[in-house]
């Protein structure tokens, strides 16, 4: 029963955290073209815990969006090592994430913010990840779930 009332709650929860009725699906975005300058980088969550918060994307410290949960956002970044960050709000109680990239001009980066709640001698714990892909790998996880965030 425990259990059963932690999942209800957790679901009522999701749509205090989602995208917009009118977000627009990867496909109908107009995401930027790298170049020979730059790289595009998406940085999205699927459903992720705690799913009542909406997570902050940051490249080299810099907020780039507060994404909820399917929801994806992109930016331009220049060649060189950067630092992708998720993090929650103070009252999540939650720690974030933070994986180095080194950049180069001419290719699209994805980083998707990963997590699951597991439960070890009767306590609900939450994981954390961040993974890293290609256009070709992660492409159609984005297409798949989420919704356009526009970057700040």
């Amino acid at each position: 029963m425990k259990y059963l009332s932690v999942l209800f709650f957790s679901f009522m929860l999701m749509a205090c955290s989602t995208t917009s009725k009118n977000a627009k699906v990867f496909t109908d975005t107009d995401i930027g073209v790298p170049d020979d300058r730059r790289a595009v980088v998406i940085l999205y969550r699927k459903t992720v815990p705690p799913v009542a918060y909406a997570a902050k994307a940051l490249v080299d410290g810099e907020l780039v969006a507060k994404l909820p949960n399917k929801s994806f956002t992109w930016l331009y970044v220049e060649p060189g090592e950067h630092e992708v960050k998720f993090s929650w709000p103070v009252f999540a109680l939650m720690l974030g994430q933070k994986k180095k990239v080194t950049v180069e001009a001419g290719r699209y980066y994805f980083f998707e913010l990963g997590g699951d709640m597991n439960y070890a001698i009767g306590t609900a714990y939450i994981n954390h990840t961040i993974s890293a892909g290609t256009y070709t790998v992660k492409a159609d996880d984005v297409k798949a779930c989420c919704k356009h965030i526009p970057a700040h």
